[in-house]
């Protein structure tokens, strides 16, 4: 006799399964498309800084070479990122050192995904 499975259990296996791939993919993602995109900022999305790129940035916009980011010197040197300084800046100390930074790329690169699946009916 056969076990009986709830339907809805199979598909919460894929939505993990799902989680873990998206997951993964963020994470990894960045520094092939980066590699591989003949432009050595951003990957061919537009979207996608690779570590190395985004810590040749932080550098340069590190004015002071403290390795933290002041609202003023993003704002300078990164104005794309400075209207989301609060949301990066982890710990609320009004400095965003590199770990923050990468961890909210990395946060950005993964709801992006998310959203492109959802968006194509994968859950």
């Amino acid at each position: 006799m056969m076990p009986i499975v709830r339907p809805d259990a199979c598909a919460g296996l894929r939505r993990i399964s799902s989680w873990r791939r998206g997951l993964a993919l963020a994470l990894l993602l960045p520094g092939l498309l980066a590699g591989c995109a003949g432009h050595p900022q951003r990957a061919h999305d537009g979207g996608i800084y690779s570590r190395q790129a985004l810590l040749a940035r932080f550098k340069q916009a590190d004015s002071n070479g403290d390795e933290q980011l002041t609202r003023d010197e993003m704002t300078r040197g990164m104005p794309e990122l400075a209207p989301h300084f609060d949301e990066i800046d982890l710990d609320h100390n009004q400095l965003v050192n590199f770990a923050e930074l990468w961890s909210y790329m990395q946060l950005r690169a993964f709801t992006a995904q998310d959203a492109r699946d959802h968006g194509r009916g994968r859950y």
